[in-house]
């Protein structure tokens, strides 16, 4: 049995349940791997305490107190004394480039990343300075075949990284028809198309008010959810101009919850302006057998299949046209929810930690 860390890059705690996408891959890949018998710990910025989980997973709270860039390299200081006292055979830094140069030790180290476009990358020395930094991990990865060719061809790398899928929960993300009882009201009418992520311009939430607006007298109810002004990216910081009625805006929602409103949907809207690497909750709602209409770009078209609809990014036209014609079609919508929970099974967390372990033997 191997010994593992993670280290997460110090934006919030592991376990925040209203964390992002890098801290639910990293909880579910490191629960499995301690399910297999591995010892394995996860380092955390500023978790309430240090605790183990039923898994038997170990996390451990990490104390940053200097503000963003500073605290990424505190936070990597303070990891590397915990690993000099405690070492471990495998070192996976998700979304850090700099973890292998700062904590190194005789560990084997992996990277795994979903966006290539790192602070101060985009001068020449910048890419420059990154190359050499990847240089130090044995192995880096990416989250599909369109972000591992475009992080080799951004940063200049001798090798595309190996892909290894973000995965599901399909325990987890079903048909809950069992959990009518958490939904709100809005939810219980018919014909819903559901937007969750964060509500800023770059994943497309400002076509959410103009299609309401467009099929909402025709029974067709828009609604979203998902934290406002997140990463600093809508400069309003009120989220007025994004959603606002029609749209109906469910705030933020909790983890446990999240599976019944994507159950409850016909739909779900994915309308990313750019840098949409996978898109998690393609295959979340495909787990609850609801498909996705989603913009035609980067990794979407990889991770959708034939599990939903495609249009040309920021066509409101288009998009409009395609609710539509989903929602009105009764056969096809039925059809493209069984594709939809077909093709999240393909990305199941079983078969991904196999990917991971497998991705570990190669470099052994």
């Amino acid at each position: 049995m191997l010994t593992i860390a993670h280290v997460l890059p110090p934006n919030s705690p592991v376990t925040f349940s209203l964390g992002g996408a890098v801290e639910k891959i990293v909880l579910s890949i490191a629960d499995k791997q301690a399910l297999l018998g591995h010892q394995v710990r996860v380092f955390s910025a500023n978790e309430n305490k240090s605790h183990e989980r039923a898994t038997g997973l170990k996390i451990e709270s990490v104390r940053v107190r200097l503000p963003r860039p500073f605290c990424d390299i505190e936070y990597l200081i303070k990891v590397r004394w915990r690993l000099r006292s405690q070492p471990v055979e495998i070192l996976q830094a998700n979304r850090s480039p700099l973890a292998a140069m700062i904590i190194g030790g005789s560990c084997r180290k992996f990277a795994a990343f979903d966006f290539f476009r790192f602070r101060w990358s985009g001068s020449a020395l910048g890419r420059v300075a990154y190359r050499y930094f990847l240089s130090r991990f044995d192995s880096i990865s990416s989250t599909t075949e369109y972000s591992a060719r475009a992080t080799a061809e951004y940063l200049g790398l001798p090798q595309i990284p190996k892909v290894i899928h973000n995965g599901v929960d399909l325990a987890e993300f079903c048909v809950a028809s069992d959990k009518e009882f958490v939904l709100p009201e809005i939810m219980k009418r018919e014909r819903i198309a559901l937007y969750v992520g964060r509500i800023n311009p770059q994943k497309g939430a400002r076509l959410l008010k103009p299609l309401a607006e467009a099929v909402s007298s025709e029974g067709i109810t828009i609604i979203a959810c998902g934290p406002l002004d997140q990463f600093h990216l809508n400069s309003s910081g009120s989220g007025e101009e994004l959603v606002g009625f029609p749209v109906h805006y469910l705030g933020v929602v909790e983890q446990e919850i999240l599976p019944s409103i994507m159950s409850a949907a016909d739909v779900l809207l994915l309308p990313t302006m750019a840098d949409e690497m996978f898109g998690m909750v393609l295959v979340e709602a495909g787990a609850c057998g609801t498909p996705a209409i989603a913009s035609n770009i980067d990794g979407i078209p990889e991770v959708i299949g034939d599990a939903g609809l495609l249009f040309p990014a920021g066509d409101l036209t288009m998009l409009t046209g395609k609710v539509r014609q989903l929602l009105n079609d009764e056969e096809t919508l039925t059809r493209l929810s069984s594709l939809a929970r077909t093709n999240a099974e393909k990305f199941g967390w079983d078969r991904i930690v196999d990917d991971v372990m497998a991705w570990y033997e190669e470099e052994h």
